[in-house]
């Protein structure tokens, strides 16, 4: 998640001081190949199963590039939308980076299971948060749609990180 906080963070500086660097970030080159990187790391987390914690950082670091030059031409210019958003999900990603996965943040056995029969039975599994990022995408009508699909992703991703974590403990 640190690639994606980063990320994140330098886009939302590059918004709001306007920088002379938004014009290439929105270039169709960049949109098809952020696309493709999301494509690409989507596949091999799905077959890499728990050894594709990068990819799962690569996906929405690409995807938050896909996001930036597809919608940025949607809304008019100095859009506080560009500017918050980047923000928000460097705020999100800190706050679960802290609380939950900080060296601090330990568990007792009961507590661990209860999660661990979570993730295994939930309805949000990883794959299915990956696809609904992607299709939130295209969905320009429904512009919340991305974020709140981002945050579940960054909350399952650490969940399944803390359970990886955990177990080899």
């Amino acid at each position: 998640m640190f690639l994606f906080i980063i990320f994140s963070l330098a886009l939302s500086f590059l918004v709001q001081s306007n920088s002379s660097w938004l014009p290439l970030i929105e270039n169709t080159v960049v949109l098809y190949s952020g696309l493709g990187i999301c494509l690409g790391s989507f596949a091999i987390a799905l077959l890499k199963k728990n050894k594709a914690i990068i990819f799962h950082d690569v996906f929405a670091v690409s995807s938050l590039l896909v996001w930036f030059s597809y919608w940025r031409t949607l809304f008019k210019e100095e859009s506080p939308f560009f500017f918050m958003f980047p923000l928000y999900f460097v705020f999100i990603g800190a706050l679960i980076e802290l609380m939950l996965l900080s060296p601090q943040s330990k568990l007792d056995q009961e507590t661990l299971g209860y999660m661990s029969a979570m993730a295994r039975n939930s309805r949000l599994q990883l794959w299915l948060v990956m696809t609904v990022v992607f299709i939130s995408l295209g969905l320009s009508e429904h512009y919340l749609l991305y974020p709140t699909a981002i945050t579940i992703l960054l909350i399952r991703i650490a969940l399944n990180r803390y359970l990886e974590a955990a177990n080899k403990q």
